[in-house]
């Protein structure tokens, strides 16, 4: 390539690049407050008896308005 009298050499390098996909993992109940039971999907406060043991679903921290739930076993007097 010529420019005013000068010459310039112009070399293009081609440089390739692997994309790598981003993967997103988001698991089907993120968002949705569950206790599982057999596959089965049991919103806050609804009970089960699993061989006479009466389950409750309930917050597992009580700190916490908006974390998990987990399965909370019911003594026999109803607390």
């Amino acid at each position: 390539m010529m420019l005013g009298g000068f010459s310039v050499s112009v070399a293009s390098k081609e440089i390739t690049v692997k994309h790598t996909p981003e993967i997103t993992i988001q698991p089907r109940n993120v968002g949705n407050r569950v206790c599982l039971y057999e596959g089965k999907h049991y919103s806050l406060g609804a009970i089960v008896v699993v061989e006479n043991v009466v389950l409750e679903c309930g917050p597992e921290n009580s700190f916490e308005t908006n974390g998990r739930l987990k399965w909370h076993k019911v003594a026999k007097d109803g607390k």
